[in-house]
């Protein structure tokens, strides 16, 4: 009897065993069935993601697109500002991401795009701005020109120019097929009643003055010690504050930019397209030559160049901010505010120019073989010559100082930084 019991006891006990590991078995089974659709759940996620991305990335080039076209195509229209950009580019950037930048004439926008793939949603944003460039303006007339285009303190010899404006010269005059809208003051002209004289202007005083100011009011940056920077700049450089070099020379494209003052002390050379631009004054101690490009420009509140200014290779040259220089070398395009040279200025114009020039000494304005047409008026203390070829204009006198123009000389699209959001 004791015998059949425990018989019954063992198969109990295997019974249980049994059934503990087919528990066992069922429990592993469903936790491998969950992980497989948990894997399979992360898969799924994963492409929806990637398609997702896809998705956005693809939309928000095509926005991008569509506005670089509708942008530039304000290049062909007669009067573009920051409120034709923002109209124009309305339809493609968050509406409250746009920023109208008036002083710099920049438009800053965020363009979006979303993309989707079940129930993931990814939203692509892209930071555009866009940048219209004007040929300088504003310039006042002065009251030592009043109405008159050229003056000079010695002779003048006019040939074959277009000058619409008044001429005043104190020794000789001579005009060679020129045509001159305004009066004409000069040795054996007939001077008409009530004509007011134009003042005289001491360029070379002025320049003097205004170097010793510089030099005392930034006597910390000429004591400074010169940062190591090579001679050949071959990449872009930004200093956060006021900074003194050496003699360098900017390679093609190359921007130098400082938000501050800039001193180079030594010769500066400027290849094609290269450009300084600085929140202060720009002292150059020596010269400054100008090799081609069209997009070359000097930006500073005042350009002193203690030495010799040469455009060469027919530049288009853009000053923001006074120049003082001491010889003027102009063979290009020259788009400035006022210019003081406190010697001679030899130059020969291409295309629209604009400036208001002041030499010391004598001024040759000789265009070459190409049209060329002046905004501004121009002043010497020694002589004036304008050899214009019949392809010269010279629109002076207060008549011929320019607003700012309705049309932007260049409109520039960037695009910035990017974001999954």
């Amino acid at each position: 009897m004791k015998g059949l019991t425990a018989a019954r006891q063992e198969q109990g006990y295997a019974l249980i065993s049994v059934l503990l590991l087919l528990v066992i078995i069922m429990v592993i089974g469903m936790l491998a069935m969950e992980t497989v659709t948990n894997s399979q759940g992360m898969v799924n996620v994963s492409e929806d993601i990637i398609t997702a991305q896809a998705d956005g990335d693809t939309k928000l080039q095509l926005k991008l697109s569509q506005l670089r076209a509708a942008i530039m195509a304000l290049k062909d229209a007669e009067r573009v500002t920051l409120d034709t950009v923002r109209e124009v580019a309305a339809p493609f950037v968050e509406a409250g991401s746009v920023t109208l930048d008036e002083e710099n004439h920049k438009y800053i926008a965020v363009v979006a795009a979303e993309g989707i793939s079940n129930e993931i949603k990814q939203v692509y944003r892209r930071k555009v701005e866009v940048t219209l460039t004007y040929n300088p303006g504003n310039f006042p007339p002065g009251s030592e020109m009043g109405d008159y285009a050229l003056v000079s303190q010695g002779s003048m010899n006019l040939n074959g120019a277009l000058i619409n404006g008044s001429v005043y010269s104190s020794g000789s005059l001579t005009n060679n097929n020129s045509t001159i809208s305004g009066t004409i003051v000069g040795p054996g002209q007939p001077f008409p009643p009530d004509t007011p004289l134009p003042g005289r202007v001491e360029v070379a005083a002025i320049v003097s003055r205004m170097d010793q100011e510089i030099r005392s009011s930034k006597a910390a940056l000429f004591a400074a010690k010169p940062e190591p920077l090579g001679f050949e700049v071959r990449n872009n450089q930004q200093f956060a504050d006021s900074v003194a070099l050496n003699s360098l020379k900017l390679m093609s494209g190359v921007t130098l930019s400082v938000d501050g003052d800039l001193l180079i002390n030594g010769e500066v050379t400027l290849e094609a397209n290269a450009s300084i631009e600085v929140s202060g004054v720009l002292y150059i101690n020596g010269s400054l030559l100008i090799n081609g490009g069209n997009q070359t420009k000097l930006k500073a509140s005042l350009v002193r160049v203690n030495g010799r200014t040469n455009m060469n290779s027919q530049p288009t040259l853009t000053i923001t901010g006074d120049l003082y220089t001491h010889e003027l070398e102009a063979n290009g395009t020259l788009l400035a505010n006022r210019i003081y040279a406190n010697g001679s200025v030899n130059s020969s114009l291409n295309g629209s120019n604009q400036f208001a020039l002041f030499a010391a000494g004598s001024i040759n304005l000789n265009n070459g073989s190409a049209a060329s047409i002046l905004t501004g008026s121009i002043y010497a203390n020694g002589s004036l010559t304008v050899n214009g070829n019949q392809k010269v204009t010279i629109n002076g006198g207060a008549g011929g100082t320019p607003g700012n123009p309705d049309k932007p000389s260049d409109i520039r699209f960037e695009e910035k930084g990017i974001a999954i959001m």
